[in-house]
């Protein structure tokens, strides 16, 4: 997996080193991560209408995901529907929509079953 954010219109935010609030993000956009350049980005939150990127920075290094969520199921992931959150910190943003990601895993407590189990909430766009 490329540390590239593919040039795309996104929604969503950056939050870099030196800023005490984040960046709202609402327009095209692309970026490569540098883990050696600073300011660097905390956090970030991008979404594209079908892909979601989550951008954290730990212990130097970048932690980048990216999650197509396609449909509610299938097979062996899915998604809840939208939830809806007040920011607190997203200047002209009014509500911010996760889905609540699952997937199948084994479990021994279940007699070696496959069992739905929370694998995070994905970031799915805003509301101005």
């Amino acid at each position: 997996m490329s540390n590239t954010i593919k040039k795309a219109k996104y929604q969503g935010w950056l939050w870099y080193s030196d800023q005490p609030k984040p960046e709202v993000i609402d327009d095209e956009f692309e970026l490569t991560l540098d883990e050696t350049k600073n300011p660097f980005i905390i956090e970030g939150q991008l979404w594209d209408g079908s892909r979601s990127v989550s951008i954290r920075f730990v212990d130097g290094k970048y932690l980048f995901n990216e999650f197509t969520v396609e449909g509610n199921d299938n097979g062996n992931e899915r998604y809840d529907a939208a939830m809806e959150y007040i920011p607190h910190c997203l200047d002209g943003v009014n509500a911010v929509f996760m889905r609540q990601r699952w997937v199948k895993e084994k479990d021994e407590l279940c007699e070696g079953m496959d069992v739905w189990k929370p694998a995070g909430n994905i970031f799915v766009g805003f509301k101005k």
